[in-house]
């Protein structure tokens, strides 16, 4: 973009100073002039802010500021002519325009004060893109308060008016197909829509609509289409949105779940009450874990903006203590931000990024590529979702790092070697076999631990008789899945009692079992509903079983370790020989890979062990002499 004669001097940080453009008016037509000028926010300027899509940087319209001539991304040069054209604002706040973003300087300076900006505009503008039929159609039905609402009562939707139902799914389809558009995915949008005193306007076409009554509809919509009628999401009217959109409903659906957290995240901003549900504590304790982690996966231009993006969310005695600077590399942001989790015993973001993503030899492996990185609804295969123990972090961490600050040093307590891996296929017929081997070894594990359980009670004070170190109440993997925290399938099949979702788990696994055709899909029998099931069909439970197994499972390994026969899952890249060891301060145990001919490990990621529910019993097995403490170079 040309800037040469449009920015005469830099801001000013000290005086907190920010451009703001002044849109001129115009006819549709006529190309978009404007004017700068610089004022200081501690003069309480009136301005909106705009939120937008960059866009393709080769792809321009020209503008004019002042004399000069700025080239701006076609969304941009959209954006202000339908503001323009709409009469809603004339006085904007636009980072292409208002920051000198070829002045390093300048954009370090102006990042801290992002958090001003968006709390203190008049209000904020999120321009969607160009409208279409169907987000007019929306728009409309919105504005007009024409959303068929949905049924109070359960027995109310047998009779609920399939004409609705429809136009219900409708909508739906209208919404879902906006939640695909590019504004949604950018890292930079959490904090510009959380921010705002006001609730934001969104702009979509020539049509607009306040973030509540956007949301409102989202919401009633979806408590809609979830309950009724679902062969109405098939009509033509429906079907004809998506393809309109060149999307499949699966492709849109997968989409809204980041929105619905987005509105939630908006509503408990700054509520002292309510904000560690999403944030990790009040306004003034949130954490860089809970911060960064619901928005994992988000898109940047610019790698250190993975980081940046979030920054104004958090208290200012933490975002200080990542400096803003674009000239650094942006892995040495990364691994600040690292230090800082380790050093504020904020290590929970550690289980949800993947440390496999952007291998570099010459760079620190603990340290993870926020760049690279998946939302909870993604492909979580690398990362320790699943894993953690939701009772507490196990330890005080009390990291310490070497001299070039590439080697971490955490103490720990060394598990077992990894002896058996076996990685689960893509394939329904790979991840099956995979299934029905890990049950087979499940047994052989248990059966072991049972021997050396009699052995033990032979001689219960003994350190040394090869008890189990971590018991478990069944053989069945079922109980392995079940046991991960954060393992949400359970819901469905909570009030079932265990050993009645052991027996059937069993069933599902013995094709020749005498019972099999009771759970059948095709049988009539297996959709009885039980009483001893909680209501539930049995063909209900193991699909329930198999779906909670399969999200858990989908492309990570099954371990088994040497000395110990502790089973567990793991990120993929295991590898037999691989140590799996428990990191003080870390809510999971780890897989490190010892460095050939040196002397530290690496790190592969995280892993769920057996039987190990809680840090008591690990604490346990050390006060016994079990286990022991030791040392843990990482690099």
């Amino acid at each position: 973009m040309a800037t040469e004669g449009i920015y005469t001097a830099r801001l000013d940080a000290s005086r907190h100073e920010i451009r703001l453009l002044t849109l001129l008016p115009g006819h549709d037509d006529d190309n978009i002039h404007c004017e700068l000028r610089t004022v200081s926010l501690g003069d309480d300027p009136k301005f909106h802010a705009l939120s937008y899509v960059w866009g393709d940087a080769s792809k321009t319209k020209p503008i004019h500021v002042g004399e000069q001539v700025f080239n701006a991304t076609v969304n941009l040069e959209s954006a202000l002519r339908h503001i323009r054209k709409l009469q809603i604002a004339d006085t904007l706040w636009v980072d292409a325009v208002c920051i000198n973003q070829t002045d390093v300087i300048e954009r370090n300076q102006q990042v801290p004060l992002m958090k001003k900006i968006y709390t203190e505009a008049d209000n904020v503008l999120i321009w969607l893109g160009e409208g279409d039929k169907h987000s007019d159609a929306l728009f409309e039905a919105i504005s007009k308060d024409e959303i068929p609402s949905p049924p109070g009562r359960d027995h109310e939707y047998d009779c609920f008016p399939e004409e609705e139902a429809i136009e219900i799914h409708r909508l739906n389809a209208m919404l879902e197909t906006i939640a695909t558009r590019e504004w949604w995915v950018r890292v930079w949008i959490v904090q510009e829509c959380i921010l705002p005193k006001k609730p934001p306007t969104f702009l979509c076409g020539t049509k607009t609509l306040l973030w509540t009554h956007f949301f409102d509809a989202l919401w009633e919509l979806r408590r809609g289409v979830i309950r009724i009628l679902p062969d109405a999401g098939r009509h033509p009217s429906v079907t004809d949105v998506y393809r309109s959109a060149g999307k499949t409903p699966d492709e849109c659906s997968s989409k809204m779940s980041f929105l619905e957290l987005l509105d939630f995240a908006r509503q408990e901003y700054g509520r002292e009450d309510v904000g560690r549900q999403i944030y990790g504590g009040s306004s003034g304790t949130r954490s860089f874990s809970m911060t960064i982690s619901p928005f994992l996966g988000r898109k940047a231009s610019v790698a250190h903006d993975y980081i940046y993006g979030l920054l104004s969310l958090l208290p200012e005695e933490k975002s200080q203590l990542i400096p803003i600077d674009y000239e650094r590399p942006s892995w040495e942001i990364f691994r600040e931000v690292t230090k800082a989790l380790l050093t504020l015993r904020d290590e929970s973001l550690l289980g949800s990024v993947s440390f496999q993503s952007s291998p570099h030899l010459d760079r620190p492996t603990w340290v993870p590529d926020f760049s690279s990185q998946v939302g909870q609804n993604d492909d979580t295969r690398d990362t320790g979702w699943y894993f953690g123990l939701d009772n507490r972090l196990w330890g005080s961490p009390e990291p310490r790092f070497s001299e070039d600050g590439n080697i971490l040093m955490l103490r720990g307590v060394y598990l077992d070697v990894i002896h058996k891996v076996y990685p689960f296929g893509e394939g329904e017929d790979d991840w099956m076999d995979v299934l029905s081997r890990m049950e087979r070894r499940a047994k052989v594990v248990m059966r072991k631990h049972r021997r050396g359980l009699r052995r033990q009670g032979d001689n219960p004070d003994s350190a040394s008789t090869g008890g189990p170190l971590f018991p478990t109440p069944s053989s069945s993997t079922r109980r392995l899945f079940s046991a991960m925290s954060g393992w949400g399938g359970r819901v469905r099949t909570a009030a079932v009692a265990d050993d009645q979702l052991d027996f059937w788990w069993n069933v599902f696994q013995t094709p020749d079992h005498d019972r099999w055709d009771e759970w059948e899909f095709s049988g009539a029998e297996s959709k009885r509903k039980r009483e001893e099931l909680a209501g539930l069909s049995t063909s209900e439970v193991v699909t329930s079983l198999l779906s909670q197994a399969r999200s858990v499972c989908r492309g990570r390994s099954l371990l088994i370790t040497r000395r110990e026969s502790l089973l567990g899952l793991c990120v993929p890249g295991a590898l037999v020989g691989d140590a799996l060891v428990c990191l003080s301060g870390m809510s999971m145990p780890w897989v490190l890979r010892p460095a050939k001919d040196k002397d530290y490990y690496t790190v592969v990621g995280g892993a769920f062990v057996h039987g190990l529910t809680d840090w008591s019993l690990l604490e346990k097995r050390c006060d016994e002499g079990k286990l022991a403490e030791a040392t843990f170079r990482i690099r």
